[in-house]
């Protein structure tokens, strides 16, 4: 019944049901934001003029009339033609991957090269290969595009860079990365990229990101790396980042900024819930009436935990559903990517929208963590405002303040500090590119699963014993 009675008492404060839905009408804001930030736009036409411009220029400096000067100035024009081809098409030029710009970069590059050359046999042979590039733009052919990568490979001597290559040929020609220029594309390529580094690196034993040896863990953990790309190229699915770490995909961005923020606001409640749940009853001298009940103190203290517990459970369902459901009216013409994962040697999935619900959950025990500081704040300090500020701050501030501290200090005993463990969701859904993983201390990331659960569950424990000792031997008048 008391358990009931403290659901009820809290779902009648006003606060409760304004954030509750602010964190309903967040997800919303979230979709404007994704349109705000979602830069479709070219943006290197500029540069591609001041280059056109450059080339310009040199013509204008060139005064002779002779064979020389004439071809230079030729070779020049074309130069100037194809960026502002690039410019028309809007090829960006930086892109490595599609087709058509290495194919005028390859050009450029070439012509630039003539120009220097005295050897007419070496002249000639890359004048054939400007032709077969030119071809690959003017029928805008991808399989053209592949044969001139495959006789730049005779041109290769070096078995190793040769043999690296052909392996690189192959998957760009099995699945066509880079056949197109679109965003929403770009995530073959980045997958081609980590496919080419961890072979590599599984080849040299050298991890490419940090330039060490490799451990017998990092060595499995690559290999299982290497699996999923594949997997996911073999069965075309899209890869939530891009090269440069752009999103390619409109409903990840979406689901990246809306997790975060609504889980923001629904922590926020649940606090202002927490550490208010004993310190509010003090100073409104309600508590007397609770301890004259024939009660015992640690059965009141356990209704107001498994009450707040009850809420954080009920609003992260409830807010988890939402974000499903705005995701699939606003982004249906994206697919909801699935998360990948290795089970048992094995590539396994979990389904998009039920690994949105999953991530919510994961969340919701970081907020229980939280939830338990406030209520012990509450029951250490009589003044609401400060256990609530204290704990607001410490959720939003710790993570910071760890990772300032990972950086420089690489001594074990940082392992044991409770907020360098709370991050579940990184650890349990380690094959998802997240912003937060991306943003994660190599230092930390060597931490086990099971090594966090159990700092967690030991920090709680010692909570629980703080909070139900103060409340018992505390003096109520």
């Amino acid at each position: 019944m008391m358990y009931i009675n403290e659901i009820i008492k809290m779902l009648k404060k006003k606060s409760t049901i304004i954030i509750l839905l602010l964190s309903i009408l967040s997800l919303f804001a979230c979709v404007g934001f994704v349109k705000i930030t979602d830069m479709d736009t070219f943006s290197s036409s500029n540069y591609l003029e001041y280059r056109a411009q450059e080339y310009t220029n040199k013509i204008s400096e060139i005064k002779g009339n002779d064979e020389i000067s004439l071809n230079t100035k030729k070779q020049y024009e074309n130069i100037i033609n194809l960026l502002n081809y690039a410019s028309t098409n809007k090829v960006d030029l930086n892109d490595q991957t599609y087709y058509i710009s290495n194919s005028i970069n390859s050009i450029i590059n070439d012509t630039q090269a003539i120009l220097v050359l005295t050897d007419k046999n070496e002249i000639k042979n890359i004048q054939n290969r400007i032709n077969k590039y030119n071809e690959v733009i003017n029928e805008k052919s991808f399989d053209k595009y592949v044969i001139c990568l495959q006789d730049n490979l005779k041109t290769i001597e070096n078995e190793n860079i040769k043999k690296n290559k052909e392996y690189e040929l192959e998957i760009i020609k099995k699945y066509e990365i880079g056949k197109t220029n679109l965003k929403e594309d770009s995530w073959k390529a980045s997958l081609l990229l980590q496919i080419l580094s961890t072979n590599e690196s599984l080849n040299s034993k050298i991890d490419y990101k940090t330039q060490k040896p490799f451990t017998f863990e990092q060595i499995n953990e690559y290999k299982d790396n290497l699996k999923i790309a594949e997997y996911k190229l073999e069965n075309n699915i899209k890869e939530d980042i891009g090269l440069n770490g752009t999103p390619t995909n409109k409903r990840y961005m979406y689901n990246e900024v809306a997790i975060g923020f609504s889980m923001s606001v629904i922590c926020i409640l649940i606090i202002l819930l927490s550490a208010s749940t004993i310190s509010s009853e003090t100073s409104k001298g309600t508590i007397k009436f609770l301890v004259m009940q024939p009660k015992k103190r640690y059965k009141i203290l356990l209704s107001k935990i498994f009450a707040i517990t009850t809420l954080l459970i009920v609003f992260t369902l409830i807010i988890s559903i939402c974000n499903i459901v705005v995701s699939n009216i606003f982004y249906s013409a994206y697919d909801a990517i699935p998360y990948v994962y290795m089970n048992n040697g094995s590539v396994s999935l979990i389904d998009g929208n039920l690994f949105i619900f999953l991530r919510y959950a994961v969340i919701g025990i970081e907020v229980f963590v939280y939830s338990m500081i406030g209520i012990m704040l509450s029951t250490l300090i009589r003044n609401t405002a400060v256990s609530t500020s204290i704990t607001i701050a410490l959720y939003f501030v710790s993570g910071t303040i760890m990772q300032f501290v990972n950086m420089f200090v690489t001594k074990d005993f940082v392992k044991y500090i409770p907020f360098n463990n709370i991050d579940l969701t990184s650890k349990i859904f380690d094959k998802h590119n997240s912003m937060i993983n991306m943003m994660s201390s190599e230092f930390m990331n060597n931490v086990t699963l099971n090594f966090s659960l159990t700092v967690i569950a030991v920090t709680l424990i010692l909570i629980i014993i703080t909070t139900f000792e103060s409340f018992n031997k505390r003096e109520i008048m």
